[in-house]
């Protein structure tokens, strides 16, 4: 399908302690996934992610991922759906 989801870690663990397991995977799954980490800044997107969002990994890395998205409609609709998860 063309769904897309996002992982947002948070508690004990950091989200760094998991980046691998969940790039990989990232790169397998035919979705577009994004993986945030507490903040809310880009630690890795996929290929899927970036062919359907027009959002680039080189140059979001780091950065929030309401900020670097292209699509202003989706941008708000990622800052509705990370409000109403806290």
């Amino acid at each position: 399908g063309n769904g897309m989801g996002a992982a947002i870690l948070g508690g004990s663990l950091q989200a760094q302690d998991l980046l691998g397991p969940l790039r990989a995977i990232a790169i397998q799954s035919k979705e577009g996934i994004a993986i945030l980490d507490e903040d809310k800044k880009v630690l890795f997107i996929n290929s899927q992610f970036e062919e359907v969002t027009g959002t680039r990994l080189d140059g979001s890395e780091g950065q929030m991922l309401t900020q670097v998205v292209r699509d202003q409609a989706f941008g708000s609709l990622l800052t509705d759906l990370f409000e109403r998860a806290h």
